[in-house]
């Protein structure tokens, strides 16, 4: 981003600014460049940031921690939990759309076969319940956990740090497998969805306030097309952003929001026999195998939550091949129906007006890319990857040519957005009339 950013800088520079050009007496009929740049970005880092529903942190005993190691522990958990996710959200709006997909279906899966809402079952995946150690003997410097059966137990907590009792020694979340045996062995109590729901932190205020800017947005660009007034482009990415995020926001919509302490649980896990899904031995995968599984979100298949301080920040909860079957491919189609329309959004500005022709063939070729690239580039790179299995090739060879389709994809995403802020320093003088919401009232 920080390219883009500087150019579009330069390009001011360069430009005088239409605030100046503007006569006062016209301010109401005419908008500002630093109107269209701010209502764009202030529109894409509020829906993208609202949009995220993060997994639940990892909890940490900071007894003993002083005001410097406080506040690191809470910035990694930010990092982790907020930031990562945002950036990603911000580079490949698309794939964060697959990834709400194959978790959403998942636990309506789940939620179906077992009886439970599907708050509840999200609130399982995103690392909702903890296995904890209780120190009972501290006093003669002898430690003893509490481990018995005796001692099963569910605790919540509203505070909301992260600290631990200095007595409590988190050890690992819980997946699915292991809340659902503890439940139906008695051992675990199912938390109301009222209960998930007073743990999470919903700001209805913030969350409203993005839902009108993120309507009235769209409402804007709807209004300009009708009266045939040019949009930027980097409204049109905007555009595209936030029909996205809406779909994101939609299928996490049952799913709680900044869990920040998970639901503590004190005692035995249950045996897992080798038929257990996830009591085989994990392989050590190839990079590039990661790397693809990552891309289509089955990769959880190879995750042990029981050898993990926290639940992964892009964790489905697609444990066996049934789920990744179910939900990667349901997940699938949607992200090339939407990634599609993500994509086919940069068309709008097909005949726009560009300031020179370069920009316009750039902006061309990466909508083009941007339009065909959630389909091409895991069936290319699946493809390839067969093709050189065939002649046993090299796995340099196979990283590289796995890696051209989302290389190109982002080259794309990084033009789009270049070229959106470079054409901000000569748009067409309509681009800056205000949309006149009084033609679209009867008149009499």
């Amino acid at each position: 981003m920080s390219l883009p950013l500087a150019i579009y800088a330069m390009s001011l520079r360069a430009t005088p600014s239409n605030e100046e050009m503007l006569p006062q007496e016209c301010a109401e009929l005419y908008r500002t460049r630093s109107n269209i740049v701010w209502g764009c970005l202030t529109t894409i880092i509020l829906c993208t940031w609202i949009s995220m529903h993060p997994n639940v942190p990892e909890p940490v005993n900071m007894t003993g921690y002083g005001r410097w190691e406080t506040v690191k522990a809470h910035s990694r958990r930010f990092i982790n939990s907020r930031l990562v996710p945002f950036i990603v959200a911000l580079l490949a709006p698309e794939w964060i759309l697959l990834f709400s997909q194959v978790q959403c279906a998942v636990a309506t899966r789940i939620a179906k076969k077992h009886g439970l809402s599907r708050s509840q079952v999200f609130f399982i995946i995103m690392g909702g319940f903890h296995l904890f150690e209780r120190n009972v003997d501290i006093i003669n410097n002898s430690t003893t956990f509490l481990t018995t059966e005796a001692a099963n137990e569910v605790e919540f907590t509203t505070s909301r740090l992260l600290a631990t009792d200095d007595t409590e020694i988190p050890r690992h979340p819980l997946d699915r497998f292991d809340v659902l045996d503890l439940l139906y062995a008695g051992k675990l109590e199912m938390p109301r969805p009222g209960e998930i729901q007073d743990k999470s932190k919903n700001d209805w205020i913030a969350k409203t306030t993005v839902v009108v800017q993120t309507a009235w947005f769209i409402a804007q660009c709807i209004g300009r097309k009708a009266q045939r007034l040019p949009l930027a482009e980097l409204e049109v990415i905007t555009l595209a952003y936030t029909l996205v995020n809406l779909m994101i926001y939609i299928n996490w919509w049952d799913k709680p929001y900044q869990v920040a302490e998970p639901v503590r649980y004190y005692g035995e896990l249950p045996e897992r026999d080798h038929k257990h899904p996830m009591s085989k031995e994990i392989p050590k995968l190839p990079v590039i195998t990661r790397m693809l599984l990552y891309l289509v979100c089955i990769q959880d298949e190879f995750t042990d939550l029981r050898r993990l301080k926290r639940t992964p920040t892009f964790y489905t909860g697609a444990t066996s091949y049934g789920d990744e079957q179910f939900a990667s491919m349901r997940g699938l189609w949607i992200l090339f129906v939407v990634g599609t329309a993500f994509g086919g959004i940069h068309l709008l500005a097909w005949a726009s007006f560009f300031p020179t022709p370069l920009e316009r063939l750039l902006w061309r070729l990466s909508a083009i890319t941007l339009t065909v690239g959630p389909f091409l580039t895991p069936t290319l790179s699946i493809i390839f990857l067969a093709l050189m299995n065939c002649f046993n090739t090299s796995s340099i060879l196979r990283i590289i040519v796995s890696t051209i389709s989302p290389i190109v994809y982002l080259i794309s995403r990084g033009i789009s957005m270049t070229v959106a802020l470079t054409t901000l320093r000569n748009l067409p003088p309509e681009a800056y009339r205000n949309l006149e919401w009084s033609n679209f009232l009867p008149h009499t």
